[in-house]
């Protein structure tokens, strides 16, 4: 009888303790009620005069179930924070006297390009009509005008575009078009120092290339050339030099990345890395013909164009273009790093600088990746992974 009474106490209070863990709200985990009043700031863009910073005020609409973004301004002291304007992705113009954005416009309240003027006044422009949003919005750097990606609604026309911020006529610079499929809206665009050329990113002919633009729309040259492999980022611009360092898929297989070194007039392209392993070099700060070293984020533009993969500090290339430090490995052979000399007929490995130590991987009797290969549905095309 005893054991029944302890069992019957039991089954009576393990409910009510459940039913009060239920009850009690916890506070570690996020609710709808946390994500719905949820606020955040992005773009923070510090004006010319140094005196002030622009950023986006982020938010939830929760009657319309909408993310709403406006402007917002305040001193460089965190003073005096106000609301400019709704809207998105505020660019100081690069005399301070305006800010470019994005917001809610005509027609049928596309995302199109607005200008403010920073006085009293507060005067705002719609600057294009667009049907589908702008991409990479930025400052022509004389000011003049906004310069942009946009795209047809069915995404395989795509143009760099230079709209005027005072008369909103607008030009094409560059356009691409791919019919039987559809085209990137965040190419590379890496201005020189002259603030009119810059290097443009396409796959016109089938495959990752860079080619030399200025503003006016002309094609200067290709760059790269690559009809076999696609090219990777620009790892370094040395305009002193006149040469561009840049990666490229054409290993033993394209998922092995390696260094080439090009002139910017096209010619000379080489190899600089052994395409039996995938290389990773630290990207550099650009060169200009003076020999300066731009500051970190300066002159870029598009994809991997916002800072400097790092910075100066992981710069893989020495500043007289003679070197690189290589990491260099494979899906079964561990990471290690050497000294690599560069030559006119590619690189040359002068020393051993690293390798991983891969002691307890072993004594754990861990596998390798094992790399495997199939066909594409053409029966034709080899493809490549890992496991």
């Amino acid at each position: 009888m005893k054991s029944l009474r302890i069992l019957a106490a039991i089954a009576v209070a393990v409910p009510s303790v459940l039913a009060a863990q239920r009850a009690e709200p916890r506070n570690d985990r996020l609710t709808l009620t946390d994500y719905l009043e949820w606020e955040g700031v992005a773009s923070p863009q510090l004006s010319p005069d140094g005196k002030s910073v622009i950023y986006s005020r982020t938010w939830i609409d929760k009657l319309n179930d909408k993310r709403m973004s406006s402007i917002h301004i305040m001193n460089v002291d965190g003073t005096k924070p106000r609301k400019l304007v709704d809207g998105s992705a505020p660019q100081w113009s690069p005399d301070g006297t305006r800010i470019a954005y994005v917001a809610e416009g005509e027609p049928n309240k596309t995302p199109q390009i607005f200008t403010r003027y920073m006085d009293a006044e507060g005067a705002i422009t719609q600057v294009t009509r667009l049907t589908s949003a702008p991409g990479n919005v930025r400052w022509s750097p004389d000011g003049t005008e906004l310069l942009m990606n946009r795209k047809d609604r069915r995404q395989q026309i795509l143009e760099l575009a230079a709209c005027n911020s005072e008369t909103t006529k607008c030009r094409v610079i560059v356009r691409e078009e791919w019919k039987t499929g559809w085209i990137e809206n965040a190419p590379t665009m890496r201005m020189l120092a002259d603030k009119k050329r810059f290097i443009w990113e396409s796959d016109r002919n089938g495959f990752t290339n860079y080619y030399l633009y200025d503003l006016t729309g002309k094609l200067i040259n290709p760059i790269t050339t690559l009809t076999t492999a696609e090219a990777g980022a620009i790892v370094k611009l040395d305009e002193k030099a006149g040469v561009l360092f840049y990666t490229a898929r054409d290993g033993d297989n394209y998922m092995k990345m390696q260094l080439h070194r090009v002139k910017l007039d096209g010619t000379g392209d080489v190899r600089l890395t052994d395409p039996k392993f995938n290389h990773s070099v630290g990207a550099c700060p650009d060169v200009d013909p003076t020999g300066k070293v731009a500051e970190a984020g300066a002159g870029r533009g598009g994809r991997g164009g916002g800072g400097f993969g790092g910075g100066a500090g992981s710069c893989g290339i020495s500043a007289d273009n003679k070197y690189f430090i290589d990491t260099y490995q494979t899906n079964d052979i561990p990471a290690a790093t050497q000294l690599v000399e560069i030559g006119a007929a590619g690189g040359k490995v002068v020393a051993q600088l690293a390798k991983a130590d891969t002691t307890k991987f072993d004594a754990l009797k861990l596998h390798k990746a094992e790399q495997f290969e199939y066909l594409a549905a053409d029966g034709k095309t080899k493809l490549y992974g890992q496991i």
